[in-house]
């Protein structure tokens, strides 16, 4: 995989599960060190050999800048780069977490990148009320 000689990928990733543009790019895009002994496995890009430091540049100025306007016009031009350099990425599965909970269990809100906190979860027994 690392030397890029495929035609088709059905990989699986762990990305864009935050509702933040960063959150995909850092999984898909972003390599910080294409060589082989980086061994960034949880780097698609380096899975795959991709490598671009202006796209890293950018994806990097991105995150950092404050202006919302302006990050939105950062994440269009990191979007415009990515498709030039890049053949279409076409999600053929997303991965779904079922969540079965009692009635008596309170507060539990589940969270799609395996970032639940416990800490505000209660139990209310039956003919208490909660």
């Amino acid at each position: 995989m690392r030397e890029r000689k495929f035609d088709l990928l059905v990989g699986r990733g762990g990305s864009g599960m935050e509702p933040h543009p960063h959150s995909s790019l850092r999984a898909l895009v972003y390599n910080p060190d294409n060589s082989d002994k980086a061994r960034l496995t949880n780097f698609q890009g380096w899975r795959t050999g991709f490598y671009d430091p202006q796209l890293n540049t950018m994806i990097d100025q991105a995150l950092l800048e404050r202006d919302p306007q302006k990050q939105v016009a950062d994440y269009q031009a990191i979007q415009t780069r990515y498709d030039q350099l890049v053949p279409a990425l076409i999600p053929l599965s997303q991965m779904v977490d079922s969540v079965v909970v009692r009635n008596e269990v309170r507060e539990y809100q589940p969270h799609p990148s395996a970032t639940t906190f416990l800490r505000d979860v209660y139990k209310v027994r039956e003919g208490e009320k909660g």
